[in-house]
């Protein structure tokens, strides 16, 4: 007969004797684990039914699915007891602050460039039902810690192991699903969601202003970026007042561009195309939101296609693009390529008036850098057929 104790603080705990069959497997008839279910979080989540066993003697969990049958029948690790000797057991019930407590950490190591070379994650309790995601991130002379708030939603079955699934919020209001894979006994994983799927994270890493998570798609590694503040505070913005930008019988402004901080200096020289789209996405996000008058507007991913950023009602879109280096066009000239750039990007926000009938006015955003090393922005306006021709709000509205 199995006998309950209060040995793991307000835990509820069935400690039973038991023949460790061929294949670590138990038999446990599931009355003997009815006690256990009524076992709760401060945090209410829905929960597949997961029970940690151990043998009382060390200290290694092992977690197994429980199905709604009469016999409970998992498999132990030799880690907890070898097949055909008798053992006690400790049986609970996996709750969140359990799951929490004994996830341990997750390391990652990596030569991604521009992030940690080693990244250490775990989870604490928060305030509010609310998770604390810590990274402790070791670069080459220093070490830095960022924390990140998860909404904890469910622990769900992963064929058989279970999965904590947790949304995460940016600046701009969009949620994201990351999952904490953890059976007890093998080192703990993070999946970052992808359509319908999670993907195994490579890395994970902040800057203080974003939250990177890179994991591998189609043989290659795709990167996920959430804003934890605005990009606004990385650059210093100043409009042109002489020599505007002449498109299409039309003046446009010209914006100077300058980098705050050394990380989107290396971005900007030694970056790859992701880089330079985030930056290039960011810059456009500044000057919309300073000059433009939109307010907040959303920074999407920049691989992704379609609209780079846009309004939360849908009003207003933006295309953006940074050139770093225009040998890439040659043999056009460097003012051939950058009308061939601006209109192609005109052509995009067509594309964006067709796909939302509720946008009624897009920017072009084009950034590039000239052979001084220099960062300027062209802001291009169009509107669709019919649209009222209002000026924009902000401080130098176009």
């Amino acid at each position: 007969m199995p006998s309950s104790g209060d040995i793991f603080g307000d835990a509820k705990v069935v400690t039973l004797g038991t023949t460790i069959h061929s294949g670590g497997r138990i038999r446990i008839p599931s009355v003997d684990l009815a006690c256990l279910d009524s076992q709760k979080d401060p945090i209410e989540i829905k929960s597949a039914k997961f029970y940690a066993i151990r043998n009382a003697s060390r200290t290694v969990w092992a977690y197994r699915l429980c199905r709604h049958r009469d016999f409970w029948r998992p498999n132990v690790p030799e880690s907890i007891a070898e097949a055909g000797s008798r053992a006690n057991l400790c049986i609970r019930f996996i709750t969140l602050n359990f799951f929490i407590d004994n996830l341990g950490k997750i390391e990652f190591r990596s030569k991604i460039r521009n992030a940690p070379r080693l990244v250490e994650l775990t989870l604490k309790e928060g305030n509010e039902g609310r998770v604390v995601i810590r990274l402790t991130q070791e670069a080459l002379d220093s070490t830095e810690s960022f924390e990140v708030t998860g909404i904890p939603t469910e622990i769900q079955d992963s064929n058989g192991t279970p999965r904590l699934v947790l949304k995460i919020g940016n600046v701009f209001g969009r949620m994201k699903k990351l999952a904490i894979y953890h059976d007890g006994t093998s080192h703990p994983t993070l999946g970052v969601e992808d359509g319908r799927q999670f993907r195994i994270a490579q890395t994970i890493f902040s800057d203080g202003v974003r939250l990177v998570i890179a994991y591998p798609k189609f043989r290659g590694t795709n990167l996920w970026t959430s804003y934890l503040k605005s990009p606004a505070e990385l650059y210093s913005i100043t409009a042109r007042e002489s020599q505007p930008f002449k498109w299409q019988g039309k003046q446009w402004p010209i914006f100077n561009v300058e980098l705050r901080r050394s990380l989107e200096r290396r971005m900007l020289l030694r970056g790859s195309a992701y880089e330079h789209g985030r930056l290039g996405a960011e810059i456009a996000h500044t000057i919309a939101a300073k000059f433009l008058g939109l307010s907040n507007p959303v920074i999407g991913e920049p691989s992704s296609g379609g609209k780079d950023l846009w309004t939360i009602d849908n009003g207003f879109t933006v295309q953006a693009r940074l050139i770093v280096d225009f040998r890439q066009f040659l043999p056009l000239t460097q003012e051939e390529a950058i009308v061939d750039q601006i209109t192609s990007l005109a052509q995009k926000i067509g594309q964006d008036f067709a796909n939302s009938k509720k946008t009624h006015t897009g920017f072009v955003v084009f950034s590039y850098v000239d052979e001084e090393k220099a960062i300027h922005s062209l802001v291009i306006e169009r509107k669709r057929k019919g649209a009222k021709q209002e000026r924009m709000s902000g401080p130098g509205g176009i």
